[in-house]
Formats: structure tokens, C-alpha cells, sequence
């Protein structure tokens, strides 16, 4: 099983209550951020290659998709 996390990158112009913001600016804005992300896993495509057999569990974490979620 490869796992591909999707984190949320940080969005210009979000403050403290983005968690709450429920808006359908801040709802589209999170929905393009989203898809954005996606394609950048699909494109990278990390599952494809070749891995050990034995492995159960492989999670392909994007460095770039990891800082930018730390911005």
C-alpha cells in the first residue's frame, strides 16, 4: 500500500480564523489549494518504481508539499 499524504499549504492573505472561515472565497481558495496539491502527487507519481516486496506500508512524503504547509 503507498500512502501519499496531501497537506494544505499555507494560503496568502489567511489569518487565525481560517479554521472558521467558512466563506465561499476562503472555500474556493481551500478547493484550488487542494487541487493544486493533487496534481503535483499525480504528476510525481512516487508509487511507481520499483520497492521491496516485503514492505507493507509505504508513505511517500513530498518535502516541498511539507514546507510549504510550514510557511
Amino acid at each position: 500500500m503507498h500512502l501519499v499524504p496531501l497537506l494544505a499549504p499555507r494560503l496568502e492573505n489567511e489569518s487565525h480564523l481560517k479554521d472558521i472561515d467558512f466563506s465561499p472565497g476562503a472555500i474556493g481558495m481551500r478547493r484550488e489549494a487542494g487541487y493544486e496539491a493533487t496534481m503535483r502527487a499525480l504528476e510525481r507519481a512516487p508509487w511507481q518504481g520499483e520497492f521491496d516486496p516485503i514492505e507493507g506500508v509505504i508513505l511517500h512524503e513530498s518535502m516541498l508539499d511539507l514546507a510549504m504547509a510550514a510557511e
